[in-house]
């Protein structure tokens, strides 16, 4: 249902992440469930890293089963399309629970992978399943991939290092450490990437104080923060998917 130039462009906002489309509803402007399903699929793929496609070009597709990021990737993708689309579906808003779990999946892709196109305006939706994109907003893709955000292998990283330091209070004289796909981590890596992680979060904080001083509520002020930090574009508020950041005074639109 779209027009050369049309697919053309959403095939390059999709395999980028970039997320602008050529309607100003977005993607919900073809309210097309083929439409849809095929960039949930693609935003998935431009989220995970592409030394795996790589490989599983070349016939190799023994790390792509093997890969932790990549399955907790997908773990938190599928875990959060099923918590969004029940919200949908007892909420009724979209009638049957295929359209729940279409309109769920898309946007739970979009904003896990940073793209953010839009099929509908999610601050109509139930608080839970608002909720768990909220969460995503967090996460982002994977390494190696074009998705933004904090990335998966962090979040990853930081879970088993939290592990680690645990089974060390429990146990001090123990050794413990910190491994993905079986190789170990050395201290300097995870201490790098906790750091990391630190400075994302203050630079969150002081990014919100910065927007709330322009009188905003705590909602537009954190989103639109964590959407322009990781480069996600929709946040919540007055920076939902159906508007736009055109209301900020000029400090702001230069501070973001």
């Amino acid at each position: 249902g779209m027009n050369l130039v049309d697919a053309v462009s959403h095939a390059f906002a999709t395999m980028a992440t970039g997320g602008f489309s050529t309607r100003n509803a977005s993607v919900g402007a073809y309210n097309s469930a083929y439409i849809d399903w095929v960039i949930t699929a693609f935003m998935l793929l431009a989220g995970m890293n592409f030394a795996l496609h790589y490989k599983f070009l070349r016939g190799d597709f023994k790390p792509f089963l093997r890969d932790t990021e990549l399955r907790t990737y997908i773990a938190i993708f599928l875990v959060s399309t099923l918590i969004i689309a029940l919200g949908l579906y007892r909420s009724g808003q979209y009638g049957s629970g295929a359209n729940a779990l279409r309109y769920a999946a898309f946007n739970a892709s979009s904003i896990l992978t940073t793209t953010g196109f839009a099929t509908a305006d999610y601050l109509l939706w139930p608080n839970a399943s608002q909720a768990m994109l909220f969460a995503l907003m967090f996460i982002g893709g994977c390494a190696g991939s074009t998705g933004g955000g904090l990335k998966v292998g962090r979040i990853v990283t930081l879970f088993k290092m939290g592990l680690s330091e645990m089974r060390y209070l429990l146990n001090p004289s123990g050794v413990f450490g910190v491994f993905l796909d079986g190789r170990y981590l050395k201290k300097n890596i995870v201490y790098d990437i906790a750091a990391m992680v630190f400075l994302f979060l203050v630079s969150v904080i002081a990014s919100t104080l910065a927007v709330a001083s322009g009188g905003y509520d705590i909602m537009t002020s954190l989103t639109s923060t964590l959407a322009c930090l990781g480069n996600i574009g929709p946040g919540f508020g007055r920076v939902g998917p159906a508007l736009n950041y055109s209301f900020f005074p000029d400090y702001i639109k230069a501070w973001l």
